[in-house]
């Protein structure tokens, strides 16, 4: 569909600069990208949304302009997340857009065009989000009945006309048939809070909060995601010092710079481990490791999922298979990665309820060795029974602790 309109060769998808990407299958065969494109998202002014068209999802064309606005647009800034639908012979848009001036508040408008395309052209009457609220993200949904409704995440920042919120919220509202407004009230879908795996949101180290969420970051205050704690940030959704990505900076002892979950051992929750069959004893066992390391050394022990991070799984199991053949059969659920005095410390906690943690001494001649940790109530597993002894610990965080260990004698 694209290659006709242009002569330069396809692009393939690691040569697109895109974020919030959304593709619409427009016709059988034929996928338009679309997505956030401007420079600068944050606080740069907007130049509209770009396209790409493929018949295979692996080659690109383009850049085709799809939205570009009119001379006297009110919004000017934050142009982000646009979506398109088929519906009724047309194609709309749904994105969120800004005015820097703050006239009004972010919000969620709606587009439309003759071609998937474009161009686009305004089609709501600003934005059909609470008018009082900044608001994000919006995705159509239509009911059994036919209803239209849009999705959408209702900011955490503060208007004249209503405060800010720590909290995120989902909500959706009823849109006319036409999509030009709104109607109806709102309805709170689920808060931020609400989903077992939300956590506030921890900047690690370094790094700054977009512009508007500094009030909302554990430094001032915890502000919960709606994000799914094992999504990795977007690139620049925080930046480190000096202003480089902190996807490519890499902050935190996590590959890619992952957004690590800190372990509190003053209330303990099972957040990542609720697969376990002793899901509250291994939470014990690992808010004991996390006393532990804050007492200490005053380190926060922080964890990410294991399938975020499988360089750190395959760290700890090839010093297993290599200094003595052991293959563990449980499902590694999450892991931690960090250096304190001289040492270098990797964890992964077992769905099973075993905990492995590797003590690496970085100097010639360190400790180094491959400490096990069973949780309460669980078996010796099989792959460990003939060859270790357990040695019991009383702990009052997590009941009583099995542990053994063995001595590294490779280079790692």
């Amino acid at each position: 569909m694209g290659a006709a309109a242009r002569a330069e060769p396809a692009l393939r998808l690691d040569a697109i600069r895109m974020r919030d990407p959304f593709i619409l299958e427009s016709a059988p065969g034929g996928f338009v990208l679309f997505g956030t494109s401007d420079e600068n998202v944050w606080g740069g002014p907007a130049t509209g949304f770009d396209c790409y068209t493929s018949e295979d999802l692996e080659h690109w064309d383009g850049p085709f302009a799809a939205f570009r606005p009119p001379a006297d647009f009110w919004a000017d800034t934050q142009f982000w997340a646009p979506e398109v639908y088929s519906l009724d012979g047309r194609f709309f848009m749904f994105a969120t857009l800004a005015t820097s001036s703050r006239a009004r508040p972010r919000g969620v408008v709606v587009l439309v065009a003759d071609a998937a395309i474009g161009p686009y052209r305004p089609w709501s009457d600003g934005p059909v989000t609470p008018a009082a609220q900044p608001c994000l993200d919006g995705t159509l949904y239509v009911d059994d009945a036919g209803a239209r409704w849009l999705v959408y995440s209702r900011g955490t920042e503060g208007t004249q006309e209503e405060p800010g919120t720590a909290d995120g919220h989902m909500c959706a509202v009823r849109l006319a048939h036409d999509l030009r407004a709104a109607v109806g009230e709102p309805v709170l879908l689920f808060t931020a809070s609400s989903a077992p795996w939300a956590r506030p949101l921890r900047l690690p180290d370094g790094a700054e909060p977009p512009p508007g969420a500094e009030r909302h970051t554990e430094r001032t205050g915890p502000a919960h995601s709606c994000k799914n704690r094992r999504e990795q940030p977007p690139p620049a959704s925080v930046r480190c010092s000096g202003g480089a990505d902190l996807q490519r900076c890499g902050t935190g002892p996590f590959p890619g710079g992952l957004m690590p979950y800190t372990v509190d051992f003053k209330n303990v929750s099972t957040v990542g481990l609720e697969s376990s069959p002793v899901a509250d004893a291994l939470a014990g066992l690992r808010a004991n490791e996390a006393r532990y390391y804050k007492n200490k050394y005053d380190h926060d022990f922080t964890v990410v999922p294991a399938d975020e991070a499988p360089e750190t799984v395959d760290y700890v199991h090839n010093i297993l298979s290599t200094e003595r053949n052991l293959v563990i059969s449980s499902k590694p659920l999450e892991v931690s990665s960090f250096e304190v005095d001289g040492l270098r410390m990797t964890y992964v906690f077992y769905e099973s309820g075993l905990s492995i943690n590797v003590m690496y001494g970085i100097a010639e001649g360190g400790k180094r060795a491959v400490g096990f940790k069973l949780s309460d109530g669980m078996d010796v597993p099989e792959e460990l029974a003939s060859s270790f002894k357990f040695a019991r610990q009383k702990s009052k965080l997590a009941g009583t602790i099995r542990g053994s260990y063995f001595v590294i004698k490779g280079e790692y």
